[in-house]
């Protein structure tokens, strides 16, 4: 398994919050900040889903052709919808005639439920949360670059929540 602290990173996210929460991660389990290459939806552009979903069949394409030691990580909301996000990114895949993404595929998905802040609130105030509830009211202040990079320091003591658990274990699958 390659290592990743030496690997490039595409980071496909809805917004500039989940890129600098991913960034801080990265940052924190030392991949350098000049190897990490965002993808985020254009401020304006309507739904940052929307964005990620159209987007993903081709970053996964153009992931699948690079040489060398990349890792794609896709970062989208689970908002309320009862509909699995990864199932959908699946479906914009198989509409694009994209091979739906495999075990080998260096890609990790991370779909925060509710939304990002669900994961912002629980590791800011090291408190269980509930995934039906909206926490954007009380992280308006919250800094993701910083709360990833606790989250990386954090992670082997912090309980966290189901989603936030998940998008854990693909990370060890992938980089130990």
């Amino acid at each position: 398994m390659p290592d990743c602290k030496d690997a490039r990173v595409v980071v496909l996210c809805e917004d500039i919050r989940h890129y600098h929460f991913v960034r801080g991660f990265l940052m924190a389990r030392g991949v350098w900040p000049d190897r990490i290459t965002p993808r985020i939806a254009p401020p304006g552009s309507g739904s940052g889903e929307h964005f990620v979903r159209e987007q993903f069949p081709l970053e996964l394409k153009a992931h699948r052709a690079r040489h060398g030691n990349v890792v794609l990580v896709v970062c989208v909301d689970q908002d309320r919808s009862a509909q699995d996000r990864a199932k959908k990114l699946a479906d914009a895949c198989a509409d694009r005639g994209v091979a739906i993404p495999a075990g080998d595929d260096r890609l990790v998905v991370l779909v925060p439920t509710r939304n990002i802040e669900t994961w912002l609130y629980l590791i800011e105030h090291g408190a269980a949360v509930d995934e039906t509830s909206d926490y954007k009211p009380r992280c308006r202040d919250a800094k993701p670059g910083k709360l990833g990079r606790r989250l990386a320091a954090d992670c082997p003591t912090l309980e966290l929540a189901p989603s936030l658990e998940n998008a854990r274990r693909d990370w060890r699958r992938l980089c130990g």
